[in-house]
């Protein structure tokens, strides 16, 4: 005994299970220990490969499980109420994704009389079919030979693709647009632009597939058709935006307007996935280029193609039977352009303040996940939920941006706020695990996807911070877009570590402007330890957008302008970097200073510390920082996501024009 005390026992690290299960001392002997082999026990150890390993922390996926606890702490606060419990059980039989998910079977009306009668009704002598297709299809007006309206069936949206015009090539066309920009004479400069759109746009877009990339040969431009070429030199034109060659910008700008030359002869004489492929890529070079009209224009020109060809109904089953299995690859190729189209839109829309061109509820189409043969690379999963995650973020927002939000009762408000929360949460949930941040090898796009999710959750609650009377969901909403601020900083510290922010996409751009409004937001509480915290988080989304002014100058110096301005009017203006806290020009301010009065200035300095006391102690809070430049109507009709996505400032107006 005391030689053994003397040496040191030898600790043993595995013992068996049924020394274990009795705590007794194991000497871990295999395959069987001495205290079995002696009363007759089976004796069993845990092999590596069983072992339990500790679970890594995911700092992310807890904070995703605090917000759905204070979820459900409001949920349970609501139904304290007889009016909460009846507004929350109206909203019980929906579910939050219903209009997210996609109609894939078509199923024939049944006509059930519930209350027979012994009299025939007009419903049972009349086809149920006929009356069915009747009641799905619009009508339109057609002017006859005689001059007399005639209400006509829409046949020409659904005719098939055989029935298209015959196309023409370029050279075949006449017109001062078949004149042939330098630039294509050189094919290794083609060569050159084509890669760079492959390199840059099309991962973030997915506008070609790998058999079209196989198939665009800069050689046989001019033997294809218009509308092959209207798209064709579109994508020369946004290569030519992402080149580093000294004279990119003449080049884009010479195949920017051989496409504009092409635009009404395609839109005319063509109706083809081409044209729609090729609008929707000039509208977001126009947006790139600071000319937010055009950009408009050209995204209005794809809907309406889009609309005529059914592209935003492909998935209704009568559509996919009249394309037939050997269609399959156009079929595809439908798909594939209207969620590139879909892409486009969300950010053109968002970024100047307009409607979205195609409501959510007439979207009826296929996953793009449902398209592509085989197992999905990175960048297709991640196309595949962004364009899923804003269709679900518009039919969430649907009612908030109606004219009618502010005639809402506070019970509406507060189930719809729960069930768009619980809904963006799910969608969450479910993506595909490749979606989470690898912290040793993370990935741009994903990076991407994340702050784009946090700016969906930001915004989802930014209606609701300037409504009071909410109680505790007042507070849930500010400390909502605060934290999702917080997240699309520390996703901008990642975002830089990768590159640099060289060659990020754009969209990124409203991503921070977002985050940077919160943090100017929080500010305004002073010099205080809450009006501090943000400051550093600001800093690090100005600077971003100063090193993403090397490559979308237009967009990142608007976006810097705007909340130097707003700096200046909430006088938050020390919360600002050095380098950007100088005064503004008088062209340059976005909007001229509105005089406030004494109680309103109150809250102007105190910010959301105050908004949530005057909360605790119900009294009626005026939220001047929000509700002074809100407007009656119009902020709510727009469809804001970036810039003006607070207080309807256009672009026109942050520029000085």
């Amino acid at each position: 005994m005391n030689d053994v005390a003397s040496g040191g026992r030898v600790r043993t690290k595995v013992v068996c299970l049924e020394c274990r299960k009795n705590k007794r001392k194991c000497d871990g002997r295999e395959p069987t220990c001495s205290l079995c082999e002696k009363i007759g026990k089976p004796c069993t150890y845990i092999s590596d490969t069983q072992k339990r390993k500790r679970k890594r922390r995911d700092e992310e996926y807890i904070r995703t499980l605090e917000d759905e606890i204070e979820t459900l702490r409001s949920l349970l606060n609501l139904e304290q109420t007889k009016t909460a419990q009846d507004t929350l059980a109206a909203y019980s039989h929906q579910n939050p994704q219903a209009a997210h998910h996609y109609e894939n079977e078509y199923e024939d009306a049944e006509i059930e009389d519930s209350q027979p009668s012994t009299n025939e009704s007009l419903t049972d002598v009349v086809s149920a079919e006929a009356m069915s297709e009747l009641g799905s299809l619009m009508l339109s007006l057609n002017i006859e030979d005689q001059g007399e309206p005639s209400f006509t069936l829409a046949s020409g949206r659904l005719k098939p693709i055989d029935m298209l015009p015959q196309a023409m090539s370029i050279e075949e066309a006449s017109g001062s647009y078949t004149t042939k920009p330098p630039a294509f004479d050189d094919l290794e400069l083609l060569s050159h632009l084509r890669d760079c759109f492959l390199k840059h746009f099309n991962p973030n877009h997915q506008t070609l597939s790998p058999q079209d990339i196989l198939d665009f040969n800069p050689e046989g431009f001019w033997s294809q058709t218009l509308d092959r070429n209207f798209r064709d030199s579109a994508i020369y034109a946004i290569g030519a935006r992402y080149s580093e060659r000294y004279n990119s910008r003449v080049i884009e700008e010479q195949m920017a307007n051989f496409v504009q030359s092409l635009l009404f002869e395609c839109l005319q004489n063509y109706s083809s996935v081409f044209v729609v492929q090729g609008c929707s890529l000039m509208a977001w070079r126009e947006l790139m280029t600071g000319n937010n009209s055009m950009s408009f224009n050209y995204i209005c020109f794809a809907t309406g193609l889009a609309l005529k060809m059914g592209l935003h109904v492909t998935a209704l089953s009568r559509i996919q039977s009249r394309l037939g299995d050997t269609r399959a690859s156009e079929y595809a190729r439908q798909v594939r352009t209207f969620w590139c189209y879909f892409s486009i839109d969300r950010i053109i829309t968002a970024v100047i303040g307009m409607n979205c061109t195609i409501p959510w509820q007439r979207v009826r189409v296929a996953p793009f996940s449902d398209i592509i043969s085989g197992s999905l690379t990175l960048e297709e999963i991640v196309f595949d939920r962004q364009g899923q995650l804003w269709h679900l973020w518009d039919s969430l927002m649907d009612q908030v941006l109606a004219f009618n939000w502010r005639t809402i009762s506070n019970e509406e408000k507060q189930a719809l706020l729960i069930r768009s929360r619980q809904a963006l949460l799910s969608f969450l949930r479910d993506s595909d695990e490749r979606l989470r941040i690898d912290d040793k090898n993370p990935s741009k796009n994903v990076i991407c996807f994340r702050m784009a999710f946090q700016t969906a959750l930001l915004l989802i609650h930014r209606p609701f911070i300037c409504e009071s009377g909410l109680g505790p969901l007042l507070q849930l909403s500010i400390r909502s877009v605060t934290a999702a601020a917080n997240s699309i900083t520390q996703l901008t510290r990642a975002l830089k570590k990768i590159d640099e922010f060289a060659h990020v996409p754009p969209e990124v751009i409203g991503h921070m402007t977002s985050a940077s409004v919160i943090h100017l937001l929080n500010a305004t509480s002073g010099k205080t330890t809450l009006g501090r915290q943000p400051v550093n988080r600001l800093a690090t989304c100005l600077n971003a957008l100063v090193a993403i002014r090397r490559t979308w100058d237009v967009r990142a110096s608007t976006s810097i302008r705007f909340i130097q301005d707003l700096a200046a009017r909430w006088k938050v203006v020390w919360a600002l970097p050095l380098s950007l806290s100088s005064p503004l020009p008088d062209h340059t301010r976005t909007r001229p200073s509105i005089p406030l009065d004494p109680l309103i200035s109150s809250f102007v300095d105190a910010g959301p510390a105050t908004m949530l006391q005057a909360t605790q102690q119900d009294v009626p809070v005026p939220v001047p920082i929000l509700d002074q430049y809100y407007g009656e109507m119009d902020v709510y009709a727009m469809d804001s996501m970036a810039l003006n996505w607070l207080f309807g400032v256009t672009d026109d107006e942050l520029a000085g024009q």
